[in-house]
């Protein structure tokens, strides 16, 4: 899921090892979504990719070992991957729910 009101940032360093903040706070069956709250308070909801990338941003994966592993779960080409992964880094950065 995108969030309004975000410019993106380029990520290009695959090394750098993001780390997630904030909680997961709920989840909304019907819709598929999960709550994720920031320190700040603030809350969004994303998409269950989202979910995952922001839960795998453990601060001992790198970016491209999270590429690899969301292009092994959904068999799509690496291109591909790598721009929703990256659009997807800098938005949760955007909403203080990880750091780089």
């Amino acid at each position: 899921m995108y969030f309004l009101g975000c410019e993106n940032l380029i990520v290009e360093d695959y090394s750098i090892k993001p780390q997630h903040r904030g909680s997961k706070i709920g989840l909304n069956a019907a819709e598929r979504t999960i709550f994720l709250k920031n320190e700040e308070g603030i809350v969004s909801e994303v998409l269950p990719l989202v979910y995952i990338i922001w839960r795998k941003s453990n601060g001992e994966q790198t970016i491209q070992e999270i590429i690899d592993y969301t292009i092994q779960r959904t068999q799509k080409k690496r291109d591909f991957v790598e721009k929703i992964v990256s659009d997807i880094i800098s938005n949760l950065k955007e909403n203080n729910l990880i750091v780089l």
